[in-house]
C-alpha cells in the first residue's frame, strides 16, 4: 500500500506524468471536499494539503488546463479566507498566474475557458 504521495510520486516513471498529475486532481479534490466537512481549526490544514496536490499535478503536468484550472481555483479561494494581506496577496498572484495559464491551455485545447476569465475578473 501507498503511505503519501511522495511514495507514489517515486512510483511514477516520469513517462507517466499525466497519470501523475490525474492522481494528484483526484486526490486534491478528494481532500477538498473532506476539508469542507472539517471543524474550522482543522480546516487551514487541509487547505494546505488540498494546495499540495493542485501544486504537484501542475508540476506533474503544466501543460493541463484543468491542473492550472484546479490551482487557480484553490488559491482563489484562499484569498477569500486568508487573514492577513501578506497571504492574500500571495494566493492572489497564484491565482492570477494558474488561472492565465489555464486560460492559455485551454485556448491550446479548444476547451471552454469562461470559469477561468470570470474568475479572473472576479479578482
Amino acid at each position: 500500500m501507498i503511505a503519501s504521495l511522495g511514495e507514489l510520486r517515486a512510483r511514477v516513471p516520469s513517462s507517466d506524468a499525466r497519470l501523475l498529475a490525474r492522481v494528484c486532481l483526484k486526490l486534491g479534490y478528494w481532500k477538498q471536499a473532506v476539508a469542507q466537512q472539517a471543524p474550522e481549526q482543522a480546516r487551514e490544514a487541509a487547505q494546505r494539503e488540498v494546495l499540495q496536490c493542485f501544486s504537484d499535478a501542475v508540476q506533474a503536468n503544466g501543460r493541463s488546463a484543468k491542473t492550472w484550472h484546479a490551482w487557480g481555483m484553490a488559491n482563489a479561494e484562499c484569498v477569500k479566507r486568508a487573514a492577513t494581506l501578506e497571504r492574500r496577496q500571495s494566493h492572489l498572484l497564484t491565482a492570477l498566474d494558474a488561472l492565465q495559464h489555464a486560460i492559455a491551455a485551454s485556448a491550446a485545447a479548444e476547451t471552454e475557458t469562461v470559469q477561468d476569465v470570470l474568475t479572473l475578473l472576479n479578482l
